[in-house]
């Protein structure tokens, strides 16, 4: 599914918290009948302040519950906030869809604006220049 370097830049993604090394773990292993066995595990460990280790829980199947599993485990002792995981979990999410197949959304356009009075343009696509102030008799 993913290479090892692929799920290493994933994991490095997904952390919001404080410095941390990185380390995660990729293996295959194919059995003699032919079915291959693939499990992913992710430790993010933090220096400061003290010194702590959050990881995921050996053999998980899916390089995404790994990250996701290691983002909760920092989550429950304190070292993240509950924003930092829902922004690792919207990392995750994006590179899963990118992963699956989904199409990459386009960027977003810059919005135009008028070359003579530098007014963004409008609903309509007009600008500040296309009004004329109304008059009252």
């Amino acid at each position: 599914m993913l290479t090892p370097t692929q799920f290493s830049h994933i994991a490095a993604a997904a952390w919001f918290g404080p410095a941390v090394n990185t380390q995660t773990q990729a293996s295959t292993c194919t059995l003699a009948s032919g079915f291959v066995s693939e499990s992913f595990s992710v430790y993010y460990v933090v220096a400061a302040p003290g010194k702590a280790m959050y990881y995921s829980p050996v053999g998980c199947t899916c390089p995404f519950a790994a990250v996701l599993a290691a983002i909760d485990a920092a989550w429950v002792a304190g070292a993240i906030s509950g924003r930092q995981v829902e922004q690792a979990q919207a990392v995750v999410a994006g590179a899963r869809l990118v992963f699956e197949g989904a199409p990459t959304p386009p960027p977003a356009a810059p919005a135009p604006t008028c070359a003579a009075c530098g007014e963004g343009r409008d609903f309509f696509g007009e600008c500040g220049c296309a009004y004329v102030p109304m008059r009252v008799a």
